[in-house]
Order: C-alpha cells, then sequence, then structure tokens
C-alpha cells in the first residue's frame, strides 16, 4: 500500500500532533523540493512545535518557500510566527505585512509595515 506522507503528516498537524507530523512531512519535501506548499506545510508543523530549533528550522523552510510562492499568505503568517519566537521584531513584523498584503488586507497591511517594532 502506498502512502501519501504529505497526508499522513497533515492528518497528524491538524490532530494537534505536530511533532509526530514533522517526519512524514520532512520525507514529503524532500520527495518534492521545490513545492512551496508542501515546505509551508512543513514549516507550519515545526512552528507549532514551538522548540528552538525547530523554530530555526521553520525559518528556514519557510523563507524559502515564500521566495518561491510570493502569494503564500500563510507561508508569510507561520514565518512571521518563527521570527517573533526568535525575537526578530521587525522581521516578524514585514513578514505579517507581507501576508496580509498577498490577503488583500491592504489597510492593515500598511499599518502593520509601518508600525514601530514591537507595537504591533
Amino acid at each position: 500500500m502506498r502512502i501519501s506522507w504529505e497526508l499522513k503528516g497533515q492528518v497528524l498537524l491538524e490532530s494537534g500532533r505536530a511533532a509526530e507530523a514533522l517526519a512524514p512531512l520532512r520525507k514529503a519535501t524532500a520527495m518534492a523540493p521545490n513545492a512551496a506548499p508542501m515546505k509551508v506545510l512543513y514549516g507550519h508543523a515545526l512552528v507549532s512545535t514551538d522548540t528552538p530549533a525547530n523554530t530555526a528550522e521553520a525559518i528556514g523552510v519557510l523563507a524559502n518557500a515564500t521566495q518561491r510562492d510570493h502569494d503564500s499568505a500563510e507561508g508569510f503568517e507561520f514565518l512571521s510566527m518563527a521570527y517573533h519566537r526568535k525575537g526578530k521584531t521587525p522581521k516578524a513584523q514585514l513578514a505579517a505585512a507581507q501576508g496580509l498584503f498577498v490577503s488583500g488586507k491592504y489597510v492593515e497591511a500598511r499599518t502593520q509595515a509601518s508600525a514601530r517594532p514591537g507595537a504591533v
């Protein structure tokens, strides 16, 4: 029986089992290294574990995914979370603004982008 690593990882992630989702999502990402949506899902799982090592890895994965897919609002949202957890507030605010802009929330994006670091 053929297993879909992406599906298994997604089910685990959506079931609140982010740490268990990492292995299948890592395999799925390795099988499709240029698939930005896969990287976003993997980055989401990494951020959801809320550990420093996984947060650092999430930044790399999500930065790559958002460079490949500039229209990934979710990618920017999770990237913003990861930067925030690392204390990189200006980068977190920029990623949040980019995600809002992609979502068509232009006023919120402008507000986020023009906020002083740590003010929002």
